[in-house]
């Protein structure tokens, strides 16, 4: 094998000798190769470090938009509970404005199927 060959070699094989996967012939041209190659031990200890992760980011927008939409939704529900109960009131419970809702209903139905069809008759 070439000598600027070994680097890529061995680089490939870091990984796995890091892993402890690698064969003893593998583990031992590693261990001829590291002494005398300062890029490959570079990598190596590179490839050895803890990762650092990125900072946290500030969490304050996101509970700013959990606190938004939380308001919506209640907005929304006390909005849907407030139109359920006009809805009721004026359709099932007896009241004043239902009865004249229906009187004015009424009214407005004989007109059409009673009155207009008879003058339309005599006209």
């Amino acid at each position: 094998m070439k000598p600027d060959h070994t680097c890529d070699l061995v680089q490939d094989l870091l990984p796995l000798w890091l892993d402890h996967t690698l064969s003893q012939d593998s583990q031992a041209l590693i261990q001829q190769h590291l002494p005398h190659c300062p890029a490959c031990r570079r990598i190596l200890a590179d490839m050895d470090a803890p990762l650092t992760l990125p900072p946290e980011q500030d969490a304050a927008p996101l509970r700013t938009l959990n606190h938004l939409w939380q308001k919506e939704v209640v907005r929304v529900v006390l909005g849907s509970l407030a139109v359920g109960t006009c809805f009721l009131l004026l359709t099932v419970v007896p009241n004043p404005v239902s009865d004249a809702l229906s009187k004015g209903l009424n009214l407005f139905q004989d007109f059409f199927i009673v009155t207009l069809p008879d003058l339309l008759y005599h006209f």
